[in-house]
């Protein structure tokens, strides 16, 4: 789980998040059943604080890239939202 105090993202826009990722996942060969794991792991999460970006960051950086730009500015300014306060390490209930 990611830090309790992130504010969650809207709920359209965490379904938007997490529909992008099941979406790329099936575009990968589940021969041995890889892709199940995955899919697995991406149904039990729930928003809550940021746990949303746990989807994003089960991706390799190339292809969140790719992800994250198919995605609306609310989705994107909730992804920059988190990352500022991940990177900067700044107290989440305080930046609003």
């Amino acid at each position: 789980m990611v830090h309790d105090s992130y504010l969650p993202p809207r709920q359209k826009v965490f379904n938007e998040i997490k529909k992008a990722c099941i979406d790329m996942w099936n575009t990968f060969d589940n021969t041995y059943g890889y892709v199940d794991e995955k899919l697995a792991i991406a149904e039990q999460i729930r928003n809550v604080g940021g746990d949303v970006m746990i989807l994003l960051n089960m991706f390799h950086p190339t292809l969140r890239e790719l992800i994250i730009f198919e995605l609306s500015p609310e989705a994107k300014d909730y992804i920059n939202y988190y990352n500022k306060i991940h990177e900067e390490g700044l107290d989440p209930e305080r930046y609003n």
